[in-house]
């Protein structure tokens, strides 16, 4: 606490002021009391009581704190928001901010953090029940008191159906902490749970998730890029990542979150088993509209079709014609030069259906090869591969043979692929060029054209042409029913 300034109240609505806690940017905020009862009064500024917006964030937070009560969020104790200077009371919590916390004494132990989660979301889970969105989910907002964690500072929440809508290039929250959605014009009650999460992954390194040094950079960073979970143990990154989902629908939802975090909570005081990660749910349409992606240029038509033909072993009525097979990657040999001839295909029948980890797998190593992420998406693609997805083998050939140059690799992925039934290693005459190269003649000039040594994509014939578009076809028609099912 900071002493007072000359020209602060000393006493307002019977609560008399004793120091400063915090400023923020419209109010100042005190250490009051009323007999034996002390509050964290706010108040607007002298500068600021005349604008509009000052009043507005006032009005709000009184008014959802009024609603909400919860154990985790700052109770409203009184409030005057029509007199010359606005203010309202909640209860005083005695500790420091979680930023403070972790500035100061560093990271979080990661029982402590899991149950700081719990706190969070439950805090978040109330506030959604009653239609509230937080929108400033960040460490200076939360508060580890002496009787327990507290969520504050309710003053730009979103009230379902009441408050305003943004215009486009307004914004509010804090840039460090904000979903993707903070840069759009609605609110979404997940962009609680992604703000959350950045808060949480703070609390168990130590610094931000986003790189940038400004607000724009960090913009583009929380819009583009794969967060920096590095310094958090495999609890904490198996707990925050599907949080972190880009798309709102494909993240949890705040109540799914809270459960998560009593899981991990029992795992570690040893009453349970290690949970499994929260469903990381990746709708068909976000995967249509991904880039292209298998190795060669060819389309990501087959990675959804891949992932569609998974969702078929979940559901009976959706029915994909991309067959799912089983393959073991240690069943397909090195390449020598006595096999560098085309390989005859023979897919081999399934032994189980793809559990729904193994589908996200092969959804993620769809998305992180696009996206060049290649070591991200190994692990990924080796999860679905090893479970027998085709594409995801198409994936790893191109992620060791393009990317990594580690042409064995590449080339072994590449027949388990055509083996187990890729369309593209089926359909492309690249595969059929795969095998080490032949020596050529002493003195005969290299060909940058060699169609049988080049391993770049080659061009489709008429008769690949009319596969590829029929495949096509087929996709779309079969999509349309997933959609209509969904």
């Amino acid at each position: 606490m900071e002493p007072k300034k000359a020209n602060d109240p000393d006493e307002l609505g019977g609560w008399r002021i004793n120091g400063r806690l915090g400023e923020g940017g419209f109010g100042t905020v005190y250490l009051s009391e009323r007999g034996a009862q002390k509050a964290a009064l706010k108040v607007i500024r002298q500068e600021f009581i005349s604008e509009v917006d000052a009043r507005d964030r006032l009005t709000i937070e009184a008014e959802v704190l009024s609603k909400l009560s919860d154990p985790y969020i700052g109770a409203i104790l009184d409030s005057d928001l029509s007199g010359d200077t606005p203010w309202i009371a909640t209860e005083f919590v005695n500790g420091p901010t979680l930023d403070e916390k972790v500035r100061y004494e560093g990271p979080l132990d990661e029982i402590t953090w899991f149950n700081l989660a719990a706190n969070i979301f439950h805090a978040i889970v109330t506030a959604h029940k009653m239609g509230i969105t937080h929108k400033d989910i960040k460490p200076s907002n939360i508060i580890l008191g002496e009787t327990g964690t507290k969520l504050i500072d309710f003053g730009i929440a979103h009230i379902s159906g009441q408050t305003k809508t943004l215009m486009f290039g307004d914004r509010e929250g804090s840039t460090l902490f904000s979903s993707p959605e903070h840069f759009t014009p609605k609110s979404n009650p997940k962009m609680d749970v992604f703000s959350a999460a950045a808060t949480l992954a703070f609390a168990g390194k130590g610094a931000g998730i986003w790189g940038g040094e400004n607000d724009l950079q960090l913009m583009r960073s929380i819009n583009d890029d794969e967060p920096n979970l590095s310094n958090l143990t495999e609890n904490q990154i198996r707990f925050l990542r599907p949080l972190l989902e880009k798309n709102p629908s494909d993240r949890p939802t705040s109540l799914e979150a809270f459960q998560s975090a009593l899981g991990y909570i029992e795992y570690l005081l040893g009453t349970s088993k290690k949970p499994t990660p929260i469903k990381r749910v990746r709708n068909l349409k976000t995967l249509l509209r991904s880039k292209s992606v298998m190795a060669g240029g060819a389309v990501s038509l087959i990675a959804v079709a891949a992932f569609a033909a998974s969702n078929q072993n979940q559901s009976a009525t959706n029915n994909f014609s991309q067959p799912q097979f089983t393959i073991s990657p240690s069943s397909s040999p090195t390449p020598t030069p006595e096999s560098s001839a085309t390989p005859e295909i023979t897919p081999s029948k399934p032994s189980k259906k793809l559990t729904e980890e193994e589908i996200r797998a092969a959804a993620e190593c769809a998305r992180l090869t696009n996206e060049l992420k290649t070591n991200e998406a190994i692990i990924a693609c080796e999860v679905a591969a090893n479970a027998g997805d085709a594409a995801s083998m198409n994936s790893l050939g191109y992620n060791y043979y393009v990317t990594l140059n580690k042409k064995t690799e590449g080339i072994a992925w590449y027949k388990k692929a055509a083996k187990a039934g890729s369309a593209v290693a089926m359909i492309s005459r690249q595969f059929q060029q795969l095998g080490p190269k032949k020596p050529k003649p002493p003195g005969q000039p290299k060909s940058s054209s060699s169609r049988t040594s080049n391993f770049l994509p080659l061009p489709p014939s008429p008769e690949e042409k009319m596969l590829l578009a029929a495949k096509a076809r087929n996709l779309d028609a079969k999509t349309r029913k997933i959609n209509r099912s969904m």
